[in-house]
């Protein structure tokens, strides 16, 4: 077994089974930085506004990053410095339910709507697997689907309910308006989604 592995079961232990993937990615975070630096705990010291990074994508690798407070280095650009993962649904055709999900690891949910947005569309356009016409479409709206481990609505397609909570506002952070790590978030055209509320009839 590797260093890894026996640094994961001895933090999640038999015991401790239930412990989920964020505070476990954050207490590796936390042994890798005191092993680095011969450390331990007790006598610890956290310098002068500096702040660890809570970074599950770091603590896969044993890094461990430090940044400034005041200026801030994480982005989204960056995967590597974030540590939300969460699944875009796009929608391409609500009548003929057209949808492809692509991963987005590395969303730092400081960020804003437009910025998830904005690196959605890049991933997108990236990904293999996906047709063109998915590429090519004009997807202007986010909203919230589900979160990890929570209930799915009646409508597989998408929620159509508490569009005023759900949806993603442009200049709005994404930890205010309620993304957390393994979030699914649908992304369409507002026009679609308008007309197939008004009407949700599925051609097949």
């Amino acid at each position: 077994m590797s260093s890894d592995g026996l640094a994961i079961n001895l933090i999640k232990s038999l015991k401790r089974h239930r412990m989920d993937l964020e505070l476990l990615q954050s207490l590796l975070i936390i042994k890798f930085e005191l092993l680095r630096y011969e450390n331990c705990c007790p006598n610890y010291e956290l310098p002068a506004k500096r702040t660890a990074l809570p970074v599950g994508a770091c603590a896969q690798e044993g890094r461990f990053e430090e940044h400034n407070v005041d200026k801030p280095s994480c982005i989204m650009t960056d995967p590597m410095l974030c540590g939300a993962t969460v699944t875009v649904r796009f929608i391409r055709s609500f009548e003929h339910r057209n949808l492809k999900n692509v991963v987005v690891k590395g969303v730092a949910l400081s960020s804003t709507g437009a910025q998830l947005k904005e690196l959605a569309l890049k991933k997108l356009q990236t990904s293999s697997g996906i047709p063109p016409p998915f590429k090519k479409y004009q997807y202007d709206t986010m909203k919230i689907e589900t979160q990890a481990f929570g209930f799915k609505t009646n409508d597989p397609l998408i929620n159509t309910g508490n569009d005023d909570s759900l949806i993603l506002k442009d200049d709005s952070s994404l930890e205010s308006s309620g993304v957390k790590n393994e979030t699914e978030i649908s992304f369409f055209k507002m026009e679609d989604y308008v007309a197939y509320k008004k009407n949700p009839v599925v051609a097949w």
